[in-house]
């Protein structure tokens, strides 16, 4: 008993010990659990541009636990604090988040995966991992982040291997050249809009566009055959979605102005009379400030029958009741004496722009809709001008049966520009910008009784009161109506073949009208009042069928792809002018008021084009990494004599997509590695003309011409020789290669692409030059050259997300190199381009550019009489430039002219830059232009003495004397002592070369967007509201208005005059308010 007793102590300490072990056990189970506490998570997934993703997947990683996105992309979820969860949907960059103490309206935004990306990519579309061609795809978000009335203005560094040229002009859009210049004429690249072809892409409101793909070699391009020589841009339109209506408003309202920076630096009064001095010398008397050996500047300018010159406030001639405009043939105009007019302030003004846009998209099983209303707003820099665009787009898509889907793109376009320019439009020595720097300073905008001023005093130039123009043209206006768009039916009979039938219609009407008034207050004045107006339409019309069949087997993937596509283009054009109106009201100017003459009238020869074609095209794809693809296409073209009028293009690419063999595919962070190559043709017709293969004759009535038969030689009403033709005019040839590599690593967070191409065209277009015979016979295109583009082009994008703040940053480069083969077998043949006074500026010859600087150079200053004896120079004088001998013969002459620079940019390159934080969205974009020439020709007016006007300030302050032989410009004297001789005003040289290099902070934007909270209680989707400022800093040695001028010059169809500034207007400073709304 004992002995039982005392194992009871021994016992009970070992019970209570598991029983307290197992109790602590439990207690720390439950301090773990309560330390991972489970709450509910809730938020908002978005794309990048905040636009709400629905069915994206919300999960817990790790697990299979998870939700998805409802309608609104909203999300709920339990989750315990500390777990991570992966936010994923297709096509679209996965991206994980670490629960925290913030868990509730958190807002999410994916990026896309480019690898899964959907490319179109001409008449089908493919995923971009398996393209094989040079294929860029335009981030369109960031590109209509830089508002502009055109599209084309919108492109500038937004592709490599893309140049882009603006234009400042209301309304005006830009010149694109892709991969450098491959004609002799225009090298635009065709526009595919929504499966309709066109080279004018103003037919498109900006705002509609959904996404851009750029075409770039002929492995991409070469299915659209002879028109595919310069690239492709193809453009897709928004179109209907899932789901419920949604409304949207888009709009800006801002302000642009022309930075004073690109104003030229000229004399005022004071400056001009001390000019006058040295120039005329003190025995010049001049009509305003008398005699140069005292001259005074006068209170008063009279111009009257009796009198003309300078006077003081208190001289009876200029009294102000004798001031007297009413008589156009007796004016006694009476002026205030100008201190010095700044004619660029007269003429020039902030300027509204404006843009508004609301939307309607939406659809369900059985189809989908998007419209959209656009009222585009500008008025033009220039006083009395104005612009104005107004747009509606109807998208549809409908699907009554599973193999069927029918539906239409239109969209109608009207715009109206009012208040020309005059002379040449806003471009050219007789534009608003050359009459402000080429009026003398002294003349004021207006006179005593506000009548304009002007220069009739005498000894004041020829130059027009730029405002005075402006206001005489505010009643001209132009009128554009364009109708664009398809209809097209889907069948697929079968499981994966798709048969498609579209036909489009690209209809344009222009309407001008142009009224020309009498003047008073001018040297050079206009003594009747004209009227002209001229009209024209034009109407294209596409019909596309193809038959697509994309099916897999295995590890294999065949798509198949044939068509035929018939085009028509035609059109007319007539107008009619007179010029002898008694009045001056343009209510009541018309035709049938003129009583005094007969309206001269014409019209264009109506010759219409035909394009007929076959095209086939296969794609092939083993085991995800082996690609091919190969297009041939056949065109033919009533443009062309019959011998000639077929054209075959073939193409060929492969493609290796390295990261999926098994030596890589487990490198995790290779997300995707591609190899390319293609070979391929395409071809032009754009520089021939519909009626190129006739010979074409002219008349018109009250002409007095040979009759075609010539009968004995004699005059008599009949017709005139007009353009020749040609018979053996065939297609321009492009053949290019491209090599290409593409890389993305890091799950999307670095992508770059790689490619260097040669594209080699023959057979070049161009007008032959004039028979010296026929003088006024146009000649017709024909074949004559070989020219080759080659070089390289790089994109490098990095983008992260760090919690609230993400960042996407793409780096663009182009290098391209350009060079004439062949022109017409002889390698003595070239072409030239003059600018309005200069002859030969510009050159076109075998081994060197197209269109480079051709003159002389200088070689310093002639600074004695013994210089001058040991080089013949026409008219050389002491203080006079010297040009270079260039070949040692002890003569200035022809075999002195050279190369004196190029047109063609050593790279073009841009830089954008997002940044987002919570709602906060930055965006600035580079744009680098980088080692090219331009031709200032602005100087050839306001530097080189040539006419009696405005004066730059280098004349004055920088001309050589004994005292400064190592000056800029020649010496300022009078007569035979002036350094300005015939010869040098009268010839090209390397002073008008100037670096034309620049870097441009083209977009800076900072917006925020409401959040969910806020935007719940307004009861509206998304809210953004962002400030913008484009074209803000602007660094070049360039000393013109403005250095984006390189590829055609002021000339829009011509490549081979480039890069010559003839008073081209400067891109304007712009500063906008926006706001985009969506309900």
């Amino acid at each position: 008993m004992q002995q039982h007793n005392s194992k009871l102590p021994l016992c009970l300490p070992i019970a209570f010990a598991r029983r307290a072990s197992f109790l602590l056990l439990c207690m720390l189970v439950w301090s773990v659990g309560a330390l991972a506490q489970t709450v509910q998570v809730t938020g908002t997934v978005t794309d990048e541009e905040g636009d709400p993703l629905v069915g994206a997947t919300v999960l817990i990683q790790g697990t299979t636990t998870g939700v998805l996105t409802d309608a609104e992309g909203k999300f709920s979820i339990n989750a315990e604090k500390g777990t991570t969860l992966l936010i994923s949907m297709v096509t679209y960059q996965p991206q994980t988040i670490v629960v925290g103490d913030n868990t509730t309206n958190l807002s999410i935004s994916l990026a896309p995966n480019t690898l899964d990306e959907v490319v179109v990519t001409g008449y089908t579309s493919e995923r971009k991992a398996d393209i094989v061609g040079s294929v860029s795809v335009i981030n369109t978000k960031d590109m209509l982040s830089a508002p502009s009335a055109n599209l084309t203005g919108q492109l500038q560094g937004r592709a490599s291997g893309v140049v882009v040229s603006n234009d400042s002009r209301p309304g005006a859009g830009a010149k694109v050249r892709i991969r450098g210049f491959t004609s002799f004429g225009s090298s635009n690249p065709l526009y595919v809009i929504d499966g309709v072809p066109t080279k004018d892409p103003s037919k498109i409101n900006p705002n509609d566009i959904e996404s851009v793909q750029v075409l770039k070699d002929a492995t991409a391009a070469s299915i659209y055959g002879t028109r595919a020589a310069q690239g492709v841009i193809i453009i897709t339109t928004k179109g209907g979605t899932q789901g419920d209506i949604q409304l949207s408003y888009d709009g800006y309202y801002g302000v642009q102005a022309v930075p004073k920076s690109a104003y030229p630096e000229v004399l005022n009064t004071q400056e001009y009379v001390e000019y006058l001095q040295k120039n005329n010398g003190p025995n010049f008397i001049h009509p305003v400030f008398g005699s140069m050996t005292n001259p005074t500047i006068p209170d008063r300018i009279v111009v009257s029958p009796t009198f003309k010159g300078g006077v003081s406030a208190n001289d009876p001639r200029a009294a102000d009741e004798l001031y007297d405009i009413s008589d156009f043939s007796r004016v006694y105009q009476i002026m205030e004496t100008s201190p010095g007019t700044n004619w660029f302030d007269a003429a020039l003004r902030p300027a509204i722009v404006q843009n508004h846009q609301v939307s309607a998209r939406g659809g369900g099983e059985k189809g989908s809709y998007s419209f959209s209303m656009n009222y585009f707003g500008q008025e033009g820099m220039y006083e009395y001008t104005d612009y104005n665009r107004y747009a509606a787009r109807m998208n549809t898509s409908f699907n009554p049966v599973k193999w069927l889907r029918v539906g239409e793109n239109f969209q109608f376009l009207y715009d109206k520009g009012e208040g020309s320019p005059g002379g040449g439009g806003t471009l050219g020595e007789g534009s608003p910008w050359a009459w402000a720097y080429r009026m003398v300073p002294y003349i004021p905008v207006y006179d005593i009784k506000g009548g304009f001023g002007g220069n009739a005093v005498g000894e004041s130039g020829n130059a027009t009161n730029p405002v005075a123009v402006l206001f005489r043209n505010k009643d001209d206006y132009f009128e554009n109506y364009k109708a664009f768009g398809n209809a097209f039916a889907e069948i697929m009979p079968i499981e994966g073949l798709t048969l498609r039938t579209s036909f489009g219609i690209d209809f344009g009407y222009f309407f001008n009208r142009d009224i020309t008034y009498r003047t008073y207050e001018s040297s050079e004045n206009t003594s009747i009042t004209g009227y002209g107006t001229n009209s024209n339409y034009g109407l294209t019309w596409t019909w596309t069928n193809t038959a697509a069949y994309d099916r897999t087997f295995g590890d294999h993937n065949v798509k198949l792809l044939l068509g035929s596509e018939a085009i028509s283009s035609n059109g007319n054009g007539i107008g009619v002018g007179t010029n002898t109106f008694d009045f001056e009201d343009p209510n009541f100017i018309n035709l049938n008021t003129d009583q005094f003459s007969t309206p001269n009238a014409y019209s264009n020869q109506p010759i219409p084009s035909r394009l007929a074609s076959l095209f086939g095209r296969v794609d092939y794809i083993f085991a995800n990494k082996y690609l091919f693809n190969a297009t041939i296409r056949r065109d033919g073209t009533s443009k062309i004599y019959k011998t000639e009028r077929y054209g075959v293009f073939p193409s060929v690419g492969v493609g290796w997509r390295i990261s999926e063999e098994t030596f890589l595919r487990d490198v995790a962070f290779l997300d995707d590695l591609k190899l390319r190559f293609g070979w391929g043709q395409m071809g032009s017709i754009d520089n021939v003309s519909a009626g190129n293969q006739f010979t074409l004759f002219s008349s018109g009535v009250g002409f007095s011409n040979y009759d075609i038969n010539r009968t004995n030689s004699s005059l008599a009403v009949g017709y005139t020789p007009y353009r020749a033709g040609s018979l053996t005019t065939r297609w321009e040839f492009s053949e290019t290669t491209n090599i290409g590599l593409d890389a993305s690593l890091f799950q999307g967070q670095w992508v770059f692409g790689l490619n260097y191409f040669i594209n080699n065209t023959k057979d070049l277009l161009v007008s032959k030059v004039k028979n010296g015979l026929e003088p006024q016979v146009l000649q017709p295109a024909i074949n004559l050259g070989r020219m080759q583009n080659k070089g390289f082009e790089f994109n490098l994008t990095n983008r992260k997300t760090f919690g609230d703040f993400s960042y996407d940053v793409t780096l663009l480069f182009t290098h391209y190199k350009n060079e004439v083969l062949d022109i017409d077998g002889n390698p003595e043949t070239f072409f030239t381009r003059n600018a309005s006074r200069l002859s030969n500026v510009v050159r076109t010859s075998v081994g060197e550019p197209v269109s480079y600087f051709w003159g002389y150079q200088i070689d310093g200053f002639f600074n004695s009489e013994s210089e001058i004896q040991a080089v013949q120079q026409d008219g050389a004088v002491v203080g006079s430039w010297r040009f270079k001998d260039q070949n040692g013969d002890g003569k200035i002459n022809d075999e002195d002219i050279v190369k004196l620079g190029s047109p063609h940019p050593d790279f073009v390159t841009s830089l954008n830059v997002d940044l987002r934080y919570k709602g906060f969205d930055f965006n600035m974009f580079w744009f680098w232009n980088q080692g090219n020439e331009l031709y200032n020709y602005n100087k050839y007016f306001t530097d080189m003495r040539v006419f009696v006007g405005g004066v730059s300030k280098r004349v004055l302050y920088e001309g050589w004397t004994p005292e400064n032989t190592n000056a800029t410009l020649p010496r300022l004297a009078p007569g035979a002592e002036s350094g300005y001789t015939s010869f040098i005003r009268s010839n090209s040289n390397d002073y008008f070369i100037e670096d034309g290099s620049y870097l441009r902070l083209r977009t800076m934007q900072l917006g925020y967007t409401l959040s969910p909270s806020i935007l719940n209680k307004l009861m509206i989707d998304n809210a953004r509201i962002y400030v913008q400022g484009q074209n803000i800093l602007t660094i070049t040695k360039y000393s013109g208005p403005d250095p984006d001028i390189n590829i055609t010059g002021q000339n829009p169809g011509d490549d081979l005059k480039m890069g010559v500034d003839e008073s081209g207007f400067p891109t304007p400073r712009q500063w906008l308010l926006g706001l985009n709304i969506t309900f």
